[in-house]
């Protein structure tokens, strides 16, 4: 399997299921254009099949450019912010094909996510990794990675770059 770049013409979107309606849609009807408009950069990760018209896709994440209010962190974390919003970089969209969940993929993706956070980070400033996630079973996941849920807004949820980057081998 490889982590690449999506590609319409190139990847099977319409027949990725990962059990949430709405993160299959995504990736179907609106991944081409977001991307298209740099709303968002799409990655996938697929399997090399040399025999399908298209390449199938495993898994999905998709990253964009953020802002966060300073009064949506914890008492913590704001107490050394500016009172004006704070950048962050958006993880917009994670998803495993239910066929291979539960193989460690989306903590594979998440790590993967992380790395090119970091990477827009060293050329354009931002202090945050951002998620919104689907549904509780999502925010436990993001949590166990460290993650704090902003106290108006459990399913929103927060870290510093620089404790994700101290964090990485």
């Amino acid at each position: 399997m490889k982590l690449v770049r999506f590609d319409h013409r190139k990847h099977d979107a319409r027949s990725f299921s990962c059990g949430v309606a709405e993160l299959d849609t995504w990736l179907r009807r609106y991944a081409k254009r977001s991307q298209m408009d740099s709303l968002t950069r799409v990655f996938v990760l697929v399997e090399d099949d040399g025999a399908a018209p298209k390449v199938r896709i495993v898994a999905y994440f998709a990253l964009s450019m953020s802002s966060v209010e300073v009064d949506s962190l914890s008492d913590a974390d704001k107490a050394r912010l500016p009172r004006y919003p704070v950048p962050a970089v958006l993880l917009t969209r994670l998803a495993v094909s239910t066929a291979h969940q539960g193989q460690g993929l989306g903590g594979a993706l998440l790590y993967k996510a992380t790395k090119k956070a970091l990477l827009a980070n060293d050329a354009v400033a931002a202090r945050l990794f951002v998620v919104h996630a689907i549904n509780e079973g999502a925010a436990r996941f993001y949590k166990g990675y460290g993650f704090t849920p902003s106290p108006g807004d459990p399913l929103r949820l927060y870290i510093a770059l620089e404790r994700l980057r101290a964090q990485l081998p």
